[in-house]
């Protein structure tokens, strides 16, 4: 876990978008389209009141799509506190928990 949030720890939530940018890193849109979709357009289908647990919020690129899609039971889930501590500023999020999901870098 530690290679990994100190991974996360060398960027600004500005830093990390810019590099997601430069990279073309697009899977958080994917995730928006399958959750605020409607099943006959190949999503879930959710009801606006349901309760989305974002993991890896990062810098809540879902979270501010979400809620602008009519979300608001929107829980983060992150690694970094540097991050957490951003999208809590941002309001996209009734709960924030820094925790880390998964192995690490070196499993």
């Amino acid at each position: 876990m530690e290679n990994v949030a100190e991974w996360y720890a060398g960027f600004t939530p500005e830093g990390y978008n810019e590099w997601a940018r430069v990279v073309n890193f697009t899977e958080p849109y994917h995730i928006i389209d399958t959750v605020a979709k409607p099943e006959s357009e190949g999503g879930l289908s959710l009801p606006k009141t349901a309760r989305v647990l974002d993991i890896g919020s990062g810098t809540g690129i879902i979270g501010q799509a979400l809620q602008q899609s009519g979300f608001n039971d929107l829980h983060a889930l992150d690694v970094s506190t540097n991050f957490l501590d951003a999208v809590r500023e941002r309001g996209f999020y009734c709960e924030h928990h820094n925790f880390f999901l998964g192995r690490g870098t070196d499993q």
